[in-house]
């Protein structure tokens, strides 16, 4: 039995040419993931003869694949592959962040001291730079001007600095997500770059009875700190916590946010801001961090899929509420991932979601370890 929920169609680059809809589906899978870029996959075993012409001039690079979901537009992007076999044909497309994985970053960004930049005030500035040059194609890529930059106050900051041809723009994005403070994610042509820390929406309650499958409450020992440190390599650190009663003296290190090595800093300052890095860090550390655990993967009922639908964005947070476990809790979870596949056995929806950052007794400078 063909896909019922969702349709797919090929696009010309850019998203705004539609060139033909690809149909009858026998499988059709997309996802919207956080710090990476999101994949979808369509199959067609037998192509109605009206989408066969256009099919046959499929170019991986030049097209795109736009997917609806009951009318409504839920993913869109570059197709990268093209399988036929027989009668079949396999189409695998990536996100619009694709684009950024193929752009080399030409010139050169130097936010190293005193040309401190919010580090996503740094990555919105190279990705409408480096861009501009595949937004003056014909079609653009249409792109920049869905950028969607969320700069709260508190929002980490960045010493980065690369050279010219360093890196391709993934890769800064990437690796200021690994250790810059900052998410990404994809919904559409948008790209929404935000502070790790951030809440860019917030979700309705989740409880055992929208998942096919139970939730878990683990304490996690590893996690526990009562006192954080930040260096520059330097020699400069910045502290921030003590010693709990209870738990006495656990202590945490990391390295500055995008720290240049070899990097001149004047020391007041460079303490000012490591402090305040450690003061971050300790975020959800104190008391030991209890985790309501939704297992990877986890399968939402169909009802929670209808509920849920218009909050499914990477980022956006949800209150989790656990009552089947031995302690009852509820916690704030942020969207890491959602996997929508519809094949003709119906729809699924697998969920992944992680600890939104918390609030230490000490956020307040009133509480917490001295």
């Amino acid at each position: 039995m063909p896909c019922t929920e969702h349709r797919a169609f090929l696009m010309d680059r850019g998203g705004e040419v539609r060139i033909s809809e690809i149909f009858p589906l026998m499988r059709c899978r997309w996802e919207r993931v956080r710090d990476d870029v999101s994949t979808a996959n369509i199959f067609a075993p037998r192509p109605d003869p009206r989408c066969v012409t256009a099919l046959k001039e499929v170019e991986p690079g030049r097209h795109e694949i736009a997917i609806f979901r009951n009318g409504i537009r839920v993913w869109e992007g570059p197709i990268t592959l093209t399988t036929e076999q027989g009668r079949e044909i396999t189409i695998e497309a990536r996100d619009v962040c694709h684009y950024a994985g193929r752009t080399i970053m030409r010139a050169a960004y130097n936010n190293s001291y005193p040309k401190i930049a919010v580090a996503v005030k740094r990555l919105e500035f190279i990705m409408r730079h480096e861009l501009a040059r595949k937004e003056a194609l014909n079609p653009g890529i249409n792109v920049v001007k869905y950028l969607d930059v969320r700069n709260l106050p508190g929002s980490a900051k960045s010493t980065r600095s690369t050279k010219k041809y360093e890196h391709y723009v993934l890769d800064e994005m990437e690796e200021m997500a690994w250790k810059g403070g900052i998410d990404y994610t994809t919904v559409g042509r948008k790209i929404i770059l935000f502070d790790v820390d951030d809440n860019i929406g917030e979700g309705p309650q989740i409880t055992e009875a929208d998942f096919l499958g139970d939730i878990a409450i683990a304490a996690y020992g590893m996690e526990l700190a009562t006192y954080s440190a930040v260096n520059d390599g330097l020699g400069h650190y910045g502290a921030h916590g003590g010693t709990d009663p209870y738990y006495g003296q656990i202590e945490l290190l990391h390295s500055a946010y995008d720290n240049s090595e070899g990097t001149e800093a004047t020391t007041a300052i460079s303490v000012k801001e490591l402090t305040k890095q450690a003061k971050r860090n300790m975020s959800g550390r104190f008391p030991t961090p209890v985790v309501l655990r939704v297992p990877q993967n986890s399968t939402l009922t169909p009802a929670a899929i209808t509920r849920l639908m218009d909050f499914l964005v990477p980022g956006v947070r949800f209150p989790v509420r656990a009552s089947s476990t031995y302690r009852q809790l509820e916690q704030v979870q942020k969207l890491d991932r959602i996997v929508f596949e519809e094949t003709e056995e119906g729809e699924t929806a697998q969920i992944t979601l992680s600890p939104a950052p918390g609030k230490t007794p000490w956020d307040d400078e009133t509480g917490g370890p001295t």
